[in-house]
């Protein structure tokens, strides 16, 4: 189901930098990808909060390199939005929850982010965060409102967040 997401008021859409999101552009809610805004992506900076990354930052990748972000979106949900669409609520992935104590540090994901396989192995597909919901320390965060950042980096590739990697790329 395609639904019109309440995105950021005109006065602040100059602030979303490198956003192709046009308020009202229909959005699957349970198809949404991205980072909520306190997970740590990992940069050439360091470990850098999602909501702070910008077009051109260099995004560590797994195969040990760094590649610029070419696309960035911020797509934001209020309390009214979620309320219909409890789908698109945040899925929390708590410290050391996952293989091998990752991530090391809580974080939050859209639903449809795809995690790569774990232990070195990489996957094609991946597995959906909201798949990972009946597993232990794993849960659908409420929220009021929240942002998520999408980015790619021209292609598909893995990016690090507290030792999880995630897929990221064109859809």
């Amino acid at each position: 189901m395609a639904i019109a997401v309440q995105t950021v008021p005109p006065a602040a859409q100059a602030a979303m930098h490198g956003s192709d999101h046009k308020p009202g552009e229909a959005v699957d809610a349970a198809r949404l990808t991205g980072f909520a805004p306190m997970t740590r992506i990992s940069t050439s900076f360091g470990e850098v909060y999602a909501q702070a990354l910008r077009k051109g930052d260099l995004v560590r990748t797994r195969t040990g390199g760094f590649l610029p972000i070419v696309w960035l979106d911020r797509i934001l949900l209020d309390a009214a939005f979620l309320a219909r669409h409890p789908a698109a609520l945040p899925i929390q992935i708590r410290q050391g929850s996952l293989a091998s104590g990752t991530p090391l540090r809580t974080i939050e994901v859209a639903p449809a982010q795809r995690l790569a396989a774990m232990h070195g192995v990489a996957t094609q597909q991946g597995r959906e965060a909201s798949n990972l919901l009946a597993h232990p320390g794993v849960f659908r965060k409420p929220e009021t409102g929240l942002s998520y950042t999408r980015f790619h980096l021209g292609r598909r590739a893995e990016v690090r967040s507290e030792g999880v990697w995630l897929i990221t790329g064109p859809d």
